[in-house]
């Protein structure tokens, strides 16, 4: 298993090409087994990503600063929320 950092738009946009790429890579990610390490974010292309991925089994690694709100924490099940987890990652997905 791999551990796999996306950064990507807290911003869906108006191109829905972007949005179902980041739903293809979510569930990409979910079928290799892949861990998602990222921001913690729900909204945009980041949320997209994410809820694709914990939608379809994968385990997720998300980091979450101190500022947000419980409210602003999207997903409960998580992992290992952590500052640390970008430098553990094996990969870097940036777009």
């Amino acid at each position: 298993m791999t551990h796999i950092a996306v950064f990507c738009g807290a911003a869906s946009g108006t191109d829905q090409r972007f949005t179902q790429a980041a739903t293809t890579l979510g569930q990409w990610l979910a079928t290799h087994h892949h861990t998602l390490v990222y921001g913690g974010g729900r909204f945009g292309l980041m949320g997209t990503v994410a809820t694709a991925c914990l939608a379809a089994g994968a385990r997720s690694s998300a980091s979450c600063p101190k500022t947000y709100s419980h409210a602003a924490w999207p997903y409960p099940a998580s992992s290992s929320p952590s500052r640390r987890t970008w430098p553990r990652a094996s990969n870097r997905c940036w777009r």
